[in-house]
Parts: C-alpha cells; structure tokens; sequence
C-alpha cells in the first residue's frame, strides 16, 4: 500500500504528481507549457477583437463590409483566407473582387467604344436640349404658381386666425356686459346706462362706436351674432 501522502502542504493532486515525479514523466512540463498558452491565447483575444473592429472601421469608411473574419483568434490559415469584403452594387453586396472584374470589363468596353463626333449628335443633342429647357420652363411655372397659392392660404389663415381673435375678444366683452347687467349692480348701471353722464348724450345698449344714424343691436343680439360669425370662422379655419 502506499504510503500516506502529506496534505498539509496543500499540494493538489500530490499523489498523481508523486507518481509522475518518480517515473519521469513530463506531465508537469506539460501542464506548465498549456498554462502559458492559455495565458498568450487570453491576452490575445483583446489584441484580436481589436485589430478585427478597426479593420471594420476601415471597411464602412470606404463603404464597404468584412464577412468572414473569425471573432476569436485562430492558427487556421483557411479561416483567415476565406475572409472577404463586400462592395455594394445598386440593392446588393457583391465579393469585392468580382466588383473588381465588372469594373475592369466595363472600364475596357468603353475603351474599346466607338466615340462619336460632334457633327453626328449636334442635331440630337440641340433637340434635346431645347425639350430639357421646355420642361425646365413648365416646370419653373407650375412651381410659381404653388408658391403663390401657398402664399395666399397662408395669408388666408393668417386673417382668418386674427378675426377669429377679434370675435373671441368681442364676444367675452359683450358676455360681461350683459352679465353686470343682468346683476343689476349699480356699477353696470353707471357703464350700461343709456346716456353719457358726463354730455348727457343719448348711447345705445352696444359697444360699438355710437353713431346716430346708425341702427345698432342689443347685447344679446350682439352675442348671438358673433357666436355665428365665429362658428363660420372655426369652418373656414378647419
């Protein structure tokens, strides 16, 4: 049987490393050797993420995306290889390097293009600048007009918006007339009598200038009037 082996020293696994220790064994070299690794492989996954945003940050700036690229560090050189970028083409991502071959196919086509002369579109290129400066003319007319009627409602709403105002304010001041009047307090009586205290004057029952030629309504005919006028309004308002 084996000997008892010493717990005190807090060695762990002291009896499998006994063991290994007396047969010569490198198992502990071993363990050394992938504690060392699992330290570099754990400072380099930051280093990684990092290099792999900023190569990220590369691609959108020239408008472009990395696909690919592992998110975490690898020794694999076909899964670094495979990574590609993608250009875009219209409404889709393309290989960069297909984007490449198109661009080169298309650059040689239009070498190769006949270029024509002057003389042989002048005619067409005249014609079709005077239909482009037609349009340009209707165009700059219809949108004249827009703004003018654009204008003119909000003209419209403006005055509209201001008698409005004007009603609001006449109605609340023929509102509290016939209030203090219907109160039959003495100082309604002295502001709603029906001659001037100071000329002895005739004034009718309104707050509208006075003119004596002029028929002019009670309050409450006012009120109801105005209430009228505003109701037509708030309609034209919408």
């Amino acid at each position: 049987m084996p000997a008892a082996f010493p717990n005190y020293l807090q060695i762990r696994d002291v009896g499998r490393r006994a063991v290994e220790f007396l047969m010569g064994l490198d198992r502990h070299d071993l363990e050394l050797k992938r504690q060392r690794l699992d330290l570099e492989l754990s400072e380099c996954t930051p280093a990684w993420s990092a290099k792999r945003n900023e190569m990220q940050s590369v691609a959108e700036l020239a408008n472009a995306r990395m696909q690919g690229v592992p998110t975490t560090p690898t020794i694999s050189i076909n899964d670094i290889e495979a990574a590609f970028l993608l250009a875009p083409d219209e409404d889709e991502w393309r290989p960069l390097e297909d984007m490449t071959s198109a661009l080169r196919s298309r650059v040689a086509d239009m070498r190769e293009a006949e270029v024509p002369e002057v003389e042989d579109i002048s005619d067409a290129a005249a014609e079709e600048l005077a239909h482009l400066t037609e349009l340009a003319g209707e165009q700059n007319a219809n949108r004249n007009s827009l703004f003018r009627a654009r204008q003119a409602e909000l003209a419209q709403r403006a005055s509209v918006a201001r008698r409005l105002a004007a009603l609001e304010e006449d109605l609340q001041k023929n509102l509290d007339a016939q209030k203090l009047r219907n109160f039959g307090s003495k100082i309604a009586e002295t502001f709603a009598a029906d001659y001037c205290p100071t000329c002895s004057q005739p004034i009718h029952d309104t707050l509208l200038a006075q003119q004596a030629s002029a028929a002019v309504m009670p309050v409450e005919d006012n009120i109801e009037y105005i209430r009228s006028q505003r109701a037509i309004f708030q309609r034209l308002r919408g």
